[in-house]
């Protein structure tokens, strides 16, 4: 059954803080000088910690350092647009393999990919940081909702789990709930007591077939990602496209230009004495830049889009990018081998002690 209610009375103000690991940098000029991780309180002010000019002036190692394992997590687990192979149990030997959409971007080099790829990675970031935060998994039920976030009580938050829709490591663990191509829903949330998925109606919570319960029946979040909000998300909105609430990734942070052109529509609709369509009537709901509910995740999609940036400008090999998001994840003592669609010629490379060589159609690390 729903197991939220609009007339809940918890008004309680004293959530305990999560604890999240957090980066911490002090940057002078285009330079890092220092990259550490610390434990701080989540919400808690960062005097050192620069994020407006994060992470785009930061280098692609501090980026790798910093974001790498998590990025790298993501693409192989969520995406499997990287996978794994082991060969031998009792040998560290691994062999990487990328998808053809990872092919496209390093060979065609473009935007579109680029942006393509983006916007699964947000989707898992936020499944990830609604897993890791609960303060992060109430605003975005609360959105989901359309309530405010003191109307959903920390035990109701506690037995939610965010789903990526499209996410493969859906497919494996929630088959039921994977629908990549589904129109409307990239986030859904099921009920850790049953775990089914949560819906506003009993009845649609015991159908099974995911793919045919309306969006209207299921708790749930679009993700967009875009670098022209105005252009690419607007129109849609104004038409009332989106039946559920967006939560949106801007690479040029242009959420603010998106709610002041609803807004400058509304005010054209009451100057020639339309009504105003009802999805438009509160736009709170409509549309919510993810830096209002966690700055630390808008932080991690711009690192990654810088990473893919760089794949895609091949400022960085895709070799050195999974050879050092490996390092990241503690995989430097294994022996790692990386399966090219093309021969990559001979690579002499030494980085702190190790050699990478070629080997047939391999790169041995």
């Amino acid at each position: 059954m729903n197991m939220f209610s609009t007339t809940s009375t918890s008004t309680s103000t004293s959530t305990p803080a999560d604890i999240l690991r957090l980066p911490l940098f002090r940057v002078d000029g285009n330079d890092t000088t220092g990259a550490i991780l610390q434990e701080h309180m989540y919400g808690a002010i960062l005097q050192e910690r620069m994020y407006n000019e994060l992470p785009a002036k930061l280098s692609i190692n501090a980026l790798l350092s910093l974001y790498g394992s998590s990025f790298f997590k993501i693409l192989t687990e969520d995406l499997s647009y990287f996978k794994c192979y082991q060969f031998n149990d009792n040998l560290p030997v691994k062999q990487f393999t990328y998808a053809g959409i990872i092919n496209s971007l390093l060979t065609k080099g473009s935007n579109m990919t680029v942006m393509q790829i983006l916007g699964k990675v947000a989707e898992a970031l936020v499944v990830k940081f609604c897993k890791t935060s609960q303060e992060t998994n109430r605003h975005c039920l609360a959105t989901a909702l359309h309530m405010e976030i003191y109307e959903i009580s920390l035990k109701e938050v506690n037995n939610c789990k965010a789903i990526g829709t499209g996410l493969k490591s859906t497919k494996l663990n929630y088959p039921n709930i994977y629908c990549p191509q589904h129109p409307q829903l990239d986030i859904a949330w099921i009920n850790l007591k049953n775990n089914k998925l949560i819906c506003r109606i009993a009845d649609a919570e015991d159908n099974e077939n995911f793919s045919v319960l309306s969006s209207a029946d299921i708790i749930g979040l679009q993700i967009k990602t875009s670098m022209d909000g105005k252009k690419n998300v607007l129109d849609n909105i104004l038409n009332d496209v989106y039946q559920v609430p967006i939560i949106y990734f801007g690479v040029k942070d242009d959420c603010s230009k998106i709610e002041e052109k609803i807004y400058e529509h509304k005010l054209l609709l009451e100057k020639s004495g339309q009504p105003i369509p009802p999805h438009l009537l509160d736009t709170r709901y409509i549309i919510r830049p993810i830096q209002e509910i966690n700055h630390y995740c808008y932080d991690e999609f711009m690192a990654d889009y810088e990473l893919l940036k760089a794949l895609q400008e091949h400022r960085i090999s895709v070799e050195d990018f999974v050879f050092n998001c490996a390092k990241s994840v503690n995989l430097e003592k294994s022996i790692l081998s990386f399966s090219l669609p093309e021969d990559p010629g001979h690579i002499s490379i030494e980085d702190n002690g190790c050699v990478i060589r070629e080997d047939n159609n391999h790169i041995l690390l």
